[in-house]
């Protein structure tokens, strides 16, 4: 129960900073609001550090950086 509330906490912090594109009171954009919004749930354990490469997506990513390219 306590890493469920703190992965709805992290996504609730990591979806208003993106839609903001900033978080006031810091200096940092929507990918380091990414990058923290990682760390904190390996840190408290939300997402094991093993299973990491299963939650990403490659297709996904060849994708969009086909898109970058075009």
């Amino acid at each position: 129960m306590f890493t469920t509330t703190i992965a709805v906490a992290v996504f609730l912090f990591t979806y208003i900073g993106m839609g903001l594109g900033r978080i006031p009171g810091l200096r940092t954009g929507r990918t380091g609001i990414a990058i923290i919004a990682l760390a904190v749930l390996l840190a408290a354990g939300v997402m094991p550090f093993a299973r990491l490469g299963d939650a990403i997506d490659m297709p996904t990513l060849v994708l969009l950086f086909a898109l970058m390219i075009l």
